[in-house]
């Protein structure tokens, strides 16, 4: 890299640096008071840190608070490593907002979530070591800079992050709502409207959650588990078509045939009668 490679926990003060190598376990746990950022180049590694065993991702930007214990548990031989050092004063001036900010002071490692950014990272880091290294304090400014710019992008993209974690773990829970209803009431005279609001939800809402999380109609769902119903009066029972039909939640008899017909491939007829050979087959 143009310099003498030094690891940052062999140094006192660390402020804002840089720093490229091996990569070396530690025999003790340690702190400093800076924001620490480390890029695994190659291999492989594992951090013991706040209470936690964490390992770190090639090419994927990890940071963490340094004021909270940590050690290098273990590397594999050959791995390299990019570290940045970063004055925790900067981290509360630059206003990056509480879903960096917080989770670090609590003393999580916080992982790039966009897992394709590790090429634009490592050169990134790269050129902020070659301009810690360099004597020119213009390319050390700009640097700082760039490392400014660097965390807020990386800000928004965990909020980005937790924002949809949130929204899909809500998204779940309504459709666990949805469909808890829809198991009791399928074979009632009921309508997507009653569903939606037994759940609390707007039916237009409750149709494009459940249409996106599962891929199917909230309707068609309930039509799945009304066929599902007659698939067993018809194995179970010697009813009439039409009796299957009604007891499985159809008023009418050519929608139950039609229903059944694009969901199994057969008419109830024919299932009855090849299911049941089979069976007697056996």
């Amino acid at each position: 890299m143009g310099f003498p490679y030094q690891h940052p926990h062999q140094q006192e003060n660390f402020g804002f640096n840089v720093w490229s190598g091996p990569l070396q376990p530690q025999h003790q746990a340690h702190a400093h008071t800076e924001i620490e950022w480390n890029f695994l180049l190659s291999g492989a590694a594992r951090y013991f840190i706040a209470g936690r065993f964490q390992p770190l991702s090639v090419g994927r930007l990890a940071l963490f608070w340094a004021a909270m214990p940590h050690r290098l548990m273990d590397a594999q031989p050959g791995s390299r490593m990019i570290w940045v050092t970063l004055p925790i004063a900067w981290l509360m001036q630059w206003n990056l907002g509480p879903r960096l900010v917080e989770p670090m002071l609590e003393g999580q490692l916080l992982l790039e979530p966009n897992t394709t950014s590790g090429p634009c990272d490592r050169a990134l880091l790269e050129r902020w070591t070659l301009d810690c290294a360099s004597s020119s304090p213009h390319r050390r400014q700009a640097a700082i800079l760039e490392v400014h710019a660097r965390l807020h992008r990386f800000a928004d993209a965990l909020s980005a992050q937790r924002a949809k974690q949130s929204l899909d773990e809500t998204g779940a829970d309504h459709i666990h709502r949805l469909t808890a209803f829809a198991s009791v009431h399928f074979l009632e005279d009921i309508q997507v409207t009653a569903i939606a609001r037994a759940a609390g939800l707007h039916p237009n809402y409750a149709m494009g959650l459940f249409k996106a999380g599962c891929g199917m109609s909230l309707w068609e769902y309930v039509t799945r588990l009304r066929i599902g119903h007659a698939q067993r009066l018809l194995l179970t029972t010697n009813h009439k078509i039409t009796m299957v039909a009604l007891h499985s939640g159809f008023n009418s008899p050519s929608r139950f045939y039609q229903a059944f017909q694009d969901i199994v491939g057969c008419t109830p007829t024919a299932y009855r009668q090849s299911v049941g050979q089979a069976g007697r087959s056996r």
